[in-house]
């Protein structure tokens, strides 16, 4: 698709992405909740981001429109901290256009200017759009929870981990 831009999640598009998140959040389990994310844990999440060397929140617009978004945020602890969480999504209307693809490719790029040395991403077993993109981007499932997603009081789902090795830019 032509006229698609990723660049990074800014204040002016803040309200935008809150509320694509919410949007998603009511479609799907993505982000393994619910309940909407309120405007303080956003605004709380986005300070994070800024002030995170390692962390990137990428954002894609079409005519001005986010249509999907994928972020990456380093674990906090010391010995983890070369591992950083991966989570993506895209607009269902805009879904098998190459966005996921856009996305990630440029993730993956600017994490080569981090001291991130693995991405990790956790996916729903069932998520096969979402595994296939994984693949196509050399990531590697490297563990299965069993039971990881509760959906309901008695239903749940398997949680896959993939991981994917970054060589950094000399």
């Amino acid at each position: 698709m032509k006229n698609i831009h990723v660049i990074p999640l800014s204040l002016a598009d803040f309200t935008a992405n809150l509320d694509f998140m919410n949007a998603e959040i009511q479609r799907s389990i993505w982000l393994a909740r619910t309940t909407p994310i309120s405007h303080e844990e956003m605004r709380n999440f986005f300070q994070f981001i800024r002030n995170t060397p390692e962390a990137i929140f990428l954002v894609a617009k079409y005519h001005n429109q986010i249509i999907g978004n994928i972020y990456v945020i380093p674990r906090n602890e010391e010995l983890l901290h070369h591992m950083g969480l991966l989570s993506y999504q895209v607009h269902p209307n805009f879904q098998k256009k190459g966005i996921g693809t856009l996305l990630m490719k440029e993730i993956i790029e600017k994490s080569k200017n981090t001291d991130l040395e693995i991405l990790v991403a956790e996916v729903l077993q069932n998520n096969i759009p979402s595994i296939a993109l994984l693949k196509k981007f050399s990531f590697l499932q490297q563990g299965i929870i069993p039971d990881g997603v509760k959906i309901n009081k008695n239903t749940y789902t398997d949680l896959l981990i993939y991981i994917r090795r970054i060589i950094p830019k000399v």
